[in-house]
């Protein structure tokens, strides 16, 4: 291991459920007000990331897959506030489903936001997972919604995105679940489809 790294290697923490210790989420709104973030910046460099596309464009163009989603990382460094306020900022700018705020006092914290639902473990060991490729937000206008339905309906891409996930979240559970015990009960075009064991 390098002389110079901070922290340990690996922090693990197990919790039975969310452990807020009182008005948290009162201090993280508070303290969100003061925190600020400089602008994220490639961690890789524009010659990496087109030599990681050419091979994307190989594989495809070979018939080896139909879709890759290539990101990178990003970086950025807090320069005003606490992990916790910048949780607090997250979540003051827009509303998700799902999100997190750990600091196990060593190494860093996780600030974490998603609208996306990984994976739910209920108290009878059923599995429930909600990707969200190939959906669509829905409307609270009726015709809009109705509109916006036809339209993932009617789109090869979406469709085809939205099989390719569910599928690969049906096989990756597969590899925890009793055999013959993952399902698929409702492919929604127009909200989030799930894979449930």
């Amino acid at each position: 291991m390098p002389k110079d790294r901070r922290g340990p290697l690996l922090v693990l923490g197990l919790f039975d459920g969310p452990e807020p210790t009182g008005d948290v989420l009162g201090q993280a709104a508070a303290e969100g007000r003061g925190a600020a973030l400089t602008a994220p910046e490639p961690v890789v460099t524009r010659a990496c990331y087109d030599a990681a596309m050419a091979k994307v464009l190989a594989y495809i163009a070979a018939g080896d897959c139909y879709q890759v989603n290539l990101t990178f990382p990003m970086a950025a460094r807090l320069v005003s506030g606490t992990a916790l306020g910048l949780y607090g900022a997250f979540r003051r700018t827009g509303a998700v489903g799902h999100g997190a705020f750990a600091d196990l006092g060593v190494g860093p914290a996780v600030v974490s936001r998603s609208p996306e639902l990984f994976f739910r473990l209920d108290a009878g060991g059923r599995i429930v997972t909600r990707p969200m490729k190939g959906t669509a937000p829905r409307d609270a206008d009726p015709v809009r919604d109705a509109a916006i339905a036809e339209a993932l309906r009617a789109s090869v891409k979406d469709r085809a995105e939205n099989l390719m996930i569910v599928d690969l979240l049906r096989n990756d559970i597969s590899r925890l679940a009793r055999v013959g015990s993952v399902k698929v009960p409702l492919l929604r075009w127009n909200a989030m489809p799930r894979c449930i064991r």
